[in-house]
């Protein structure tokens, strides 16, 4: 397997809705996708800090990170400009309390890190789903359901990785 050849991305426009409405519940639901706990804003330092680490042992596989968080970083500029839509603030944090570095996974282990990945992966989109199911500013849900196209992208790309490496296997 070309490790290069792996996608980050799905395929597809972002589709921004032109006709949200002001509605603080939204704001809130949307804040925590954007800087809650496990949110794009503390998948973002993940990517980052695991592209770093990875690096001097391994360009591809670092690269590869280096994507998907640059996706991230996608993700989390289209949920500021909904957040600003909904009459929201986009700071980073969520749910009462300032984002924090404690909430990177700090895994060294490139197996650990994968396996956590698809982990955070899963839980970013569950928490997606419920921010679709109460929405009221319904216009939103395509640009969710876009988001959570690649966050599925991201998963296959990482369970891939997470299978490329032979000596793994027992």
């Amino acid at each position: 397997m070309d490790i290069n050849q792996l996608k980050t991305q799905a395929e597809g426009d972002y589709l921004f809705p032109t006709d949200i409405f002001k509605n603080a519940q939204d704001a809130y639901l949307l804040q925590n996708d954007y800087a809650g706990r496990g949110s794009e804003t503390t998948a973002i330092m993940t990517y980052a800090y695991q592209s770093y680490l990875i690096r001097p042992h391994n360009e591809e596989v670092a690269t590869i990170m280096e994507k998907i968080g640059i996706v991230e970083m996608h993700h989390h500029e289209i949920l500021a400009r909904l957040i600003l839509a909904t009459g929201g603030n986009p700071m980073i944090g969520a749910k009462g309390e300032f984002w924090t570095g404690a909430n990177v996974d700090y895994a060294t282990n490139l197996k650990k890190m994968l396996i956590n990945d698809i982990a955070a992966e899963k839980r970013a989109i569950e928490g997606y789903e419920y921010t679709i199911d109460n929405l009221n500013n319904k216009s939103i849900v395509p640009v969710i359901e876009r988001i959570i196209a690649d966050e599925k992208v991201h998963i296959e790309t990482l369970e891939a990785l997470l299978t490329a490496f032979e000596f793994w296997q027992s």
